[in-house]
C-alpha cells in the first residue's frame, strides 16, 4: 500500500474528481427541480450493479485486474447521463456550491454547462 509521500498529485485530483461526481450525482439525484426520467438513471445502475449477469466478471479483478472496469464505466457513464438530462441551470448552481464548498478542482473539468445558442 502506497504512502502518503508517494502518492502523486495526478491521483489525487483524479480522488477528488470522483468525489465531486459522487457529490454532483447525489445532489442532482435529491434536487426536486430535476426530472424524476433522469433521476431513473441512478435506481437502473444501481440495479445493473448488483445483477449477476456481468459483461467482465468480477472474479477476473484477482487474475487480470479487470473485473471491476465494466462497474466503473457503468457508474462513469450513469453520472453524465444524470448531469446531462438535469435541466443546465441546476448543475450550473450545484457546480458553483461544490466549487465554494471545495477548496480543491471541481467536477468543473468535466461536466460542462450546456448553453443555448439561440
Amino acid at each position: 500500500m502506497p504512502t502518503m509521500s508517494k502518492v502523486s498529485p495526478q491521483r489525487i485530483n483524479l480522488i477528488v474528481e470522483v468525489i465531486n461526481h459522487a457529490r454532483l450525482t447525489w445532489r442532482l439525484f435529491w434536487d426536486r427541480r430535476v426530472p424524476l426520467s433522469a433521476k431513473m438513471v441512478v435506481p437502473v445502475t444501481i440495479a445493473a450493479l448488483v445483477s449477476p449477469i456481468d459483461l467482465i466478471p468480477d472474479f477476473l479483478v484477482g487474475l487480470i485486474g479487470l473485473g471491476v472496469v465494466d462497474d466503473l464505466t457503468l457508474i462513469l457513464i450513469a453520472t453524465h447521463v444524470l448531469a446531462a438530462l438535469a435541466p443546465a441551470e441546476v448543475v450550473a448552481e450545484h457546480l458553483a456550491r461544490l466549487r465554494r464548498t471545495s477548496g480543491r478542482p471541481s467536477v468543473e473539468t468535466t461536466f460542462r454547462t450546456v448553453t443555448d445558442p439561440s
